[in-house]
């Protein structure tokens, strides 16, 4: 790939139709099942089933941009609006790995401690278990999207040895 070809490639990522939709269903089977309990006198986790089921019925069916590789960084939206960018002069590198048998993509970063403080208040708590167990605050994982993880990990490769020739 030459270098403007390289320099205008953009890899935009929407959930999976079909990944979301399982999670509906199964979330809204859970719901219903649930309500049926309470009326039977019984203690059940509903209001969590119905909650998923919600937030899961909006992303199935008014989808939203959740990964964006282009010329200037990665950019990851949250299924709870918040939003996770890092810039390619950041990266120092990437390792695939596996979590509970689905593959992760761990971004390692050359200052793990700026990019929690600059990510949204409500997902520095979650950046920073990520340092703890991954080594890094920066995990893209592949389970909701709809391309292939080695898609997503060919466009940053991609893009990381271009910022590294271009250092050089």
């Amino acid at each position: 790939m030459s270098d403007t070809a390289l320099e205008d490639s953009v890899l935009e990522v929407r959930s999976s139709r079909l990944n979301v939709g399982v999670l509906f269903a199964v979330s809204l089977t859970f719901t219903i099942a649930g309500v049926v309990l309470i009326f039977r006198d019984w203690w059940s986790p509903t209001p969590l089933f119905g909650i998923v089921a919600f937030l899961s019925g909006q992303e199935l069916f008014w989808p939203r941009m959740r990964l964006r590789i282009d010329h200037q960084g990665i950019r990851q939206s949250g299924a709870f609006g918040g939003t996770n960018q890092v810039a390619w002069s950041e990266i120092k590198g990437i390792q695939v790995m596996a979590s509970g048998g689905q593959p992760i993509l761990s971004i390692h970063l050359k200052h793990p401690e700026a990019f929690i403080l600059q990510s949204p208040a409500r997902l520095q708590g979650i950046a920073r278990n990520y340092w703890k167990s991954y080594g890094t605050p920066f995990i893209l994982s592949h389970t909701l999207y709809e391309v292939s993880p080695q898609k997503i990990e060919g466009a940053i490769r991609s893009h990381v040895q271009k910022e590294a020739s271009r250092i050089l």
